[in-house]
């Protein structure tokens, strides 16, 4: 559920108004991506991102009132850096209208994994934590939700392709699949649940190769249209 106006409060950004608080505050977002990323979430600590950001702990105080504000602060400025990488999805369709099918699902997927696997240490950060974070949760899942409609209305351009009576069920089918392989993917390594260590563009290109056979393949037959038949 959203939060709540006490803490919304409790949460909330004081924003710098000067050039250099402005400048020490992109530091302090700098700082505790780069911690999440290369140290985990243990090491996120007040303490930490003041000495990697060259600020003192007072002037992170006078943002933000607690850890979990500043940890909510450096989430939103990430997502807000994701959402950046995510406009490529959003061009108009004549950008792509020369691209072969297979190609323009090929570009969708992996610019989808692209995003969460160049920042994996802070993603499985975020993974592990929204589990017990209801906030983080929740903006997690509403940028996810964005994103997954991103990737369909991209893809909904050749629905006369492919081989589903239900275009965007089939759509939303491979996004939820191709986010949850990579959300596995980040959170526990290439090698979990396997005994293949399988190196990123590997994976990548399996996932472009699930998602076109998916969509463009002709699909099985049920157990129960067979009988019907």
């Amino acid at each position: 559920m959203p939060q709540t106006q006490q803490q919304l409060a409790q949460t909330s950004v004081s924003p710098p108004k000067q050039a250099r608080s402005r400048a020490a505050w992109g530091r302090v977002l700098d700082a505790g991506a780069a911690i999440l990323e290369t140290d985990g979430l243990d090491a996120f600590t007040i303490s930490a991102v003041c000495e990697r950001a060259e600020v003192s702990v007072a002037a992170i105080y006078s943002r933000v009132q607690n850890k979990d504000a500043l940890f909510l602060a450096v989430y939103e400025n990430v997502l807000d850096q994701m959402t950046t990488e995510r406009r490529v999805l959003e061009k108009d369709e004549e950008s792509y209208e020369d691209a072969p099918t297979e190609d323009l699902i090929s570009f969708a997927v992996t610019t989808v994994a692209d995003i969460f696997l160049t920042r994996r240490g802070l993603i499985r950060s975020i993974i592990w934590l929204s589990a017990s974070h209801e906030e983080v949760r929740r903006r997690g899942s509403e940028w996810m939700t964005t994103m997954g409609r991103t990737f369909a209305t991209l893809l909904q351009s050749r629905e006369d392709d492919y081989t589903h009576d239900d275009v965007p069920a089939a759509l939303s089918a491979c996004y939820r699949t191709l986010w949850s392989s990579v959300a596995m993917y980040v959170a526990y390594g290439p090698d979990f649940a396997s005994e293949l260590d399988t190196a990123d563009d590997q994976f990548k290109d399996e996932l472009c190769d699930t998602a076109i056979r998916y969509l463009l393949s002709e699909p099985p037959k049920r157990a129960a249209e067979t009988e019907r038949q």
